[in-house]
């Protein structure tokens, strides 16, 4: 798992910030009260929230009401991470009574919730369980560790003690070793024993001893012995038929048994052959051995960003110019409105104005002239002049009219102009957002490629193609080598052969064939038959073989009966065939339940002894991976290490050659010690998931020594999995630089 980007809405003193953080080793520095514990909280309540875990209604920690925003907006985020090269996105709603989590497909956007397990006791989402591998109890003694943490608390303990204790030899968490033990010893206790005589075995026992003492009373009292002995001879005779058969029938099932052989080195020659031709052509994919196709889901994703920004890019352009030339367009027609409306109607609207003012300035001297002369026919000439004012007078209202409508009209073309170019300006401004966002995506793409040492696109599919070819043969070598292994299941390959050949010599010779691992074999036309003829003929012989022997059995037992009884046959009373009958039914029975409980005391040991192993096999292999990551980060100075079933460390002091518990050891060693611990427990709880290894300020009693070595091993560490530090140191930083290690930096203020 890859955390790529982190976004608080709302969550203590951070509200609406995002932090992006890079696929290896993330430093975060920040001074004391600069939010880094808040941001290392916030982690952990995205995958797991608030809710405390095993209760049957939802009650919220302590740690809910220590992170409520301190502004009034919404408590919560979202989570942004990659797993296999898919992007997921989270987001949940951390407020009490709306508690909510969504998960989806960090590039689709398609919602992922449903697909995903559902805890209905908690009414929790469980996508955090199935994507790390770890409830929360196992991550936070884990892979999350903070300031004076290293030392797992009991939680981790129990987590690790309960997955053991679940398993069984057939590692099925659902199957339960205490419950399988209960219930056979019910079984067993059931059945009884001979002194049990409440119990079925016990009754029988009782009752069987009963019959024999019956019936050997009774055999004194047959009248025969004559009967007996042909009896006796007739069983004989029956005998030997069914020991010729039963010695013709082993010699049959050895011959099959030895063309068994011959397929199984027929397979495992085939295998030999294939580990040959796989290594051959995974030396010829050997120049992609060093390829690592990490960023092809991003490079993928870039690509795909950066032709929609083009199709973006060219539609914008288009629109630019459609615009540019609707514009032309309204300017031509602003230009034909003035020449041909506007100033027309303008000139017509003064030369009607200019005559109005001439017919009234022409009325009012009339009448001067009339008032002052006392002429009057100067007034019937008043007559026309004013009609003619009138007249005038309403074609200038008339053109004033037109001349508004053709001002109005101009107006709006002026507006629409106007609405046009600031379009277009917008227009401008969002090709100018997404070519800047497309040569964005180009560098990053070229940056990937440089860092690939490709040059193109092409070339890096066709790396990351062989790259895969390369790994699918690998895979498909390790599947084959490992068949191989379990087929000769820890024989020499040479001794197989050696058999084989001289099985197949001897079926060709007809005769038979001796050697120290199949003894003297008969080699019928069997060998030569098909697989799954000669596995439906061992079956049918060795059934036969089965019913041959129990014959066998029941004779001897009958003949053994009849010589021990011919000598009293004559005191056998009347009822000497039921006294056999239901003696033999007793017996039976008896076998019966002995077999039973024979098997189930086999089964309870090795159920015992499987469990055990389970314990055996873990303890070794922690021991191994504590120990190796413990030298690495002292320098060598502890290589001998074990670890108890309580998860306490026992340490070989250097100085004395004497083990002794590490809390006896200095602040700085137990720290390291135990931060090796929950690096190989969280492998062991997660399926060796390579998950992110999140530390908050957790190296304050490391001196630079120790603070060195541990660095060593997490630049190395941080190649295959991504490590987020929370410091408010900068030696952290100094020494990834004296190292040459390659990280990402952010400053929280």
């Amino acid at each position: 798992m890859i955390i790529k980007e982190l976004y608080i809405k709302s969550f203590g003193r951070f509200a609406d910030r995002s932090f992006k953080l890079g696929d290896n080793l993330n430093i975060i520095y920040g001074l004391n009260e600069t939010g880094k514990s808040t941001l290392h909280q916030f982690l952990e309540a995205i995958f797991y929230g608030f809710v405390k875990p095993g209760v049957k209604r939802r009650v919220m920690t302590d740690q809910y009401d220590k992170y409520r925003p301190w502004t009034g907006n919404l408590y919560g985020g979202s989570l942004v991470y990659q797993i296999d090269g898919r992007l997921y996105k989270v987001e949940r709603n951390l407020e009490k009574g709306r508690e909510s989590v969504r998960v989806f497909d960090g590039v689709s956007g398609e919602e992922l919730t449903g697909s995903l397990g559902y805890d209905r006791l908690r009414r929790e989402v469980l996508f955090a369980r199935e994507h790390l591998g770890l409830g929360q109890a196992a991550y936070k003694n884990t892979v999350s560790i903070s300031q004076l943490g290293s030392k797992s608390d009991a939680d981790l303990v129990r987590e690790i003690q309960t997955r053991l204790g679940s398993l069984g030899s057939t590692r099925d968490a659902s199957l339960s070793v205490g419950r399988a033990e209960r219930l056979i010893c019910e079984f067993l206790d059931g059945i009884g024993t001979e002194r049990a005589q409440t119990k079925e075995y016990g009754r029988l026992y009782r009752k069987a001893a009963e019959l024999e003492e019956d019936l050997e009373e009774a055999a004194t009292a047959v009248e025969s012995v004559r009967v007996s002995g042909r009896q006796l001879r007739e069983m004989e005779t029956e005998a030997a038929k069914l020991k010729a058969e039963r010695e013709r029938l082993e010699r049959k099932v050895r011959a099959c048994e030895d063309s068994t052989l011959l397929d199984r080195w027929k397979g495992i020659k085939r295998l030999m052959e294939e580990c040959e031709s796989l290594s051959a052509r995974l030396e010829e994919c050997s120049e992609y051995r060093g390829f690592d196709p990490a960023e092809s889901g991003e490079l993928s994703t870039l690509g795909q960003l950066a032709d929609q920004d083009r199709r973006e890019t060219q539609r914008l352009r288009s629109k630019v110019e459609e615009t540019s030339r609707d514009i032309e367009e309204a300017e031509a027609r602003i230009a034909k409105a003035k020449d041909e409306g506007l100033v027309p109607a303008r000139s017509r609207f003064k030369a009607a104005l200019g005559l109005c003012t001439v017919s009234a300035v022409a009325v009012l001297g009339t009448s001067l002239m009339a008032a002052s002369s006392g002429n009057p026919s100067l007034n019937i000439l008043l007559v026309p002049l004013i009609a003619l004012f009138f007249y005038l007078m309403v074609r200038v209202v008339r053109q004033r009219k037109l001349l508004r409508e053709r001002e109005g009209a101009l107006r709006d073309l002026v507006t629409e102009r106007q609405y046009m170019e600031r379009y277009r300006k917008d227009l401008l401004y969002s090709l100018s957002e997404k070519e800047r966002d497309l040569a964005d995506r180009q560098k990053g793409i070229s940056e990937i490629l440089k860092g690939a040492g490709v040059g193109s696109m092409e070339e890096f599919r066709d790396k990351t193609a062989g790259f895969e070819r390369y790994t699918r043969l690998k895979k498909c070598l390790e599947q084959t080598e490992k068949m191989l292994e379990i087929r000769l299941d820890g024989e020499n390959p040479a001794v197989l052969k050696e058999s084989a050949k001289a099985i197949v010599e001897a079926a060709a010779a007809g005769g038979t064939v001796t050697s120290g691992a199949i003894g003297a074999t008969e080699i019928p036309a069997a060998i030569t038959a098909s697989a799954q003829d000669r596995r439906e003929r061992l079956a049918g012989w060795k059934k036969r073989l089965q019913q041959i022997r129990e014959e066998e059995v029941r004779l001897l037992g009958s003949m053994e009966k009849i010589r021990g009884g011919m000598e009293t046959l004559e005191k056998a009373t009347s009822d000497l065939p039921d006294l056999e009958e239901d003696l033999s039914r007793a017996r039976d029975r008896l076998r019966q339940l002995k077999l039973e409980r024979e098997a189930a005391g086999v089964a309870l040991e090795t159920l015992r002894e499987a469990s055990d192993g389970v314990h055996r096999e873990f303890a070794p292999a922690l021991n191994r991976k504590v120990t190796g990551i413990t030298s690495r980060i002292t320098g060598g100075r502890y290589t001998d290490l074990r670890i108890t079933t309580d998860l306490k460390i026992l340490a070989t002091a250097p100085e004395t050659g004497r083990r002794v518990e590490a809390q006896v050891l200095s602040g700085g060693t137990v720290d390291q010690l135990y931060f090796a611990l929950r690096i190989a427990a969280s492998e062991f709880l997660s399926g060796d998931r390579k998950l992110p290894l999140i530390l908050d300020d957790c190296f304050v009693q490391y001196d630079w020594h120790r603070l060195e070595n541990t660095f060593a091993y997490i630049l190395e560490e941080a190649r295959e999995r991504q490590i987020i530090l929370f410091t408010c140191h900068d030696r952290e930083r100094k020494v990834a630089e004296a190292l040459g290690g390659v990280y990402n930096y952010l400053i929280l203020e």
